[in-house]
């Protein structure tokens, strides 16, 4: 519709669209301005002349074909001045104006939006459930606050694809970096979870972890990745407790699981025997000390697992941080 209404228009209005800085628009207006000129050097050396050899009055210059001459002349001058008119890009510039200004207008929304994430504190001390603490200052703790929205939006996602996911890992991309980061997670969800609304739940959920991941790092004679873990278990619990708090009033393995409980339990034990029983680096003496330290920790897995969530979170945790063939 718009192309026609262009097409059938006079070109007067075809001149006032040209304003407008449409590159289609601009085309038409190309072609309907020759085109138009071309048809009244036509028509009015027709007017006056017959025959075939009409083409060659137009190079002849006398009185009779005046009008002829000064159209022909007119269009040869308008060819390829709308042309060189036609090959530039007004709008480009507009458009990266336009796109600019949308990023800034994003930008400072975003952070008018985050302020209330801010802190007014001149050095802000966070302090973990696992003895760590994270020291900022204003600034740095606002500016973490701005890049990296993901760590309070309601798109709560578990630790690892949140973290793998973002956008912007500057100053989190090392491992200890990886390490800040989950216990900024943790920060930031335990505050929307409720801190002392789920404070029982959420130790039980470390303590249980925590114990996992000794028991791994036992039959893996050490590592950093265990070291590691042990600050990102604080992010690992906190989603699990999440999870509690949106399942909380759906939960329907309320039955007795002492017997599942008892079953995993018994794994574990036997994962120690085995482990001990295999480690060609320990010696007698301390494979009998190794033995009663890691079924210490076992029995604080049996004693922290108290219903079906904790006891499928703590599989869930074991299996997916801790495979080793």
């Amino acid at each position: 519709m718009y192309l026609a209404a262009l097409l059938l228009s006079s070109p007067v209005e075809f001149t006032l669209s040209w304003a407008k800085g449409h590159s289609l628009v601009r085309s038409i207006i190309l072609f309907r301005i020759v085109q138009s000129l071309l048809l009244d050097t036509c028509c009015s050396f027709r007017s006056a002349n017959s025959g075939d050899k009409w083409l060659e009055k137009c190079l002849v210059s006398d009185n009779t074909d005046t009008t002829i001459n000064c159209n022909f002349v007119k269009t040869l001058f308008y060819i390829p001045l709308l042309t060189v008119l036609g090959c530039s890009n007004p709008t480009k510039s507009t458009d990266t104006k336009l796109h600019s200004d949308t990023i800034s207008d994003q930008s400072n929304t975003r952070q008018d939006g985050n302020s209330k994430y801010y802190t007014t504190k001149d050095i802000l001390v966070i302090a973990t459930e696992t003895g760590d603490t994270l020291n900022y200052s204003k600034s740095e703790f606002n500016s973490i606050i701005d890049n990296h929205p993901e760590l309070y939006n309601d798109n709560v996602q578990d630790p690892d694809p949140t973290y793998y996911c973002a956008d912007n890992k500057s100053g989190f991309s090392s491992e200890t970096g990886q390490d800040e980061y989950y216990m900024l997670y943790a920060y930031f969800l335990k505050q929307k979870n409720g801190i002392s609304k789920y404070a029982d739940l959420r130790k039980r959920l470390i303590d249980i972890y925590s114990n996992i991941n000794s028991l791994y790092q036992h039959f893996q004679h050490g590592g950093t990745y265990f070291g590691h873990q042990g600050s990102r278990i604080l992010a690992y619990a906190e989603f699990s407790v999440y999870l509690y708090k949106y399942y909380e009033d759906r939960l329907s393995k309320t039955y007795d699981i002492n017997k599942q409980t008892s079953l995993y339990i018994q794994f574990l034990r036997q994962l120690v025997d085995d482990e001990i029983q295999n480690d060609g680096e320990t010696s007698a003496k301390d494979k009998v000390k190794s033995k009663q330290e890691l079924n210490a920790m076992v029995d604080n897995i049996d004693k922290e697992i108290t219903d079906s969530f904790c006891l499928q979170r703590t599989q869930e945790f074991q299996y997916e941080h801790y495979q080793y063939y």
